[in-house]
C-alpha cells in the first residue's frame, strides 16, 4: 500500500494520462519512498486491474524482488553516481520493455551526480522515449544539479515522524509474539 499522498497522486495522473516522464522526489524517508515507488511501478505496469499483494501474475513478484529487467534501481557507486551507470541505463533502455508496459528507473541520492554523469543523464532525459519513466530520490532538492532539477516534475513526499514511530512500535510488538 502506498503510504504517501504525493506518490499516490501520481496514480491519478497516470489514470488521467498526465504522467510526466521524470520525477524528482524530495523526501524525509528514502527507504519508505522506494517502497511506495515500487508499489506505484506495479500499478503502472499491471496488465489487469492492480490488486495489492497480487499473486496472479509474476510481474509484481519481479518488481518486489528488483529483478524485473525493465526496472533499474541505481544508487551511488562510492561517493557519486558514475557516468558508466548512466551509460548502462541508456543501453539497457534502448529497447522496448518485454515483460512490462514501461522501462522504469529509480535513482537514489540524486544529489550525487557528478558533472560527467549529470551530462550523460541530461542527454537521456532531454529526448524522452514514450515508454520510459524515471524517479530521482533526494532528501533535499536544492542539492540536485539545477540542469537536472529543471527538467523534472518535483514531488514532495514527506512522511510523518509519528507514523514511523507507530509503525516501529507495531513491528516491535509483532516481533515479541
Amino acid at each position: 500500500m502506498i503510504k504517501n499522498d504525493a506518490i499516490l497522486s501520481l496514480v491519478k495522473k497516470y489514470n488521467e494520462n498526465k504522467m510526466s516522464h521524470i520525477f524528482l522526489i524530495e523526501t524525509n524517508d528514502k527507504e519508505q519512498t522506494l517502497k511506495d515507488l515500487l508499489e506505484l511501478i506495479k500499478i503502472l505496469n499491471c496488465e489487469k486491474e492492480y490488486v495489492e499483494n497480487c499473486v496472479k501474475c509474476n510481474l509484481c513478484h519481479l518488481i518486489t524482488q528488483s529483478s524485473l529487467p525493465s526496472l533499474k534501481i541505481i544508487s551511488p557507486d562510492g561517493q557519486n553516481i558514475r557516468k558508466e551507470q548512466m551509460e548502462e541505463l541508456k543501453t539497457t533502455f534502448s529497447s522496448q520493455p518485454y515483460f512490462s508496459k514501461y522501462n522504469v528507473y529509480v535513482i537514489n541520492d540524486a544529489e550525487k551526480f557528478n558533472a560527467s554523469s549529470a551530462n550523460t543523464m541530461l542527454k537521456f532525459i532531454e529526448e524522452p522515449e514514450k515508454n520510459i519513466i524515471g524517479f530521482l530520490i533526494t532528501n533535499n532538492k536544492e542539492n540536485v544539479i539545477n540542469t537536472i532539477k529543471s527538467r523534472c516534475e518535483i514531488v514532495k513526499a514527506h512522511y510523518s515522524e509519528n507514523k514511523k514511530e507507530v509503525d516501529q512500535r507495531l513491528y516491535d510488538l509483532a516481533v515479541q509474539y
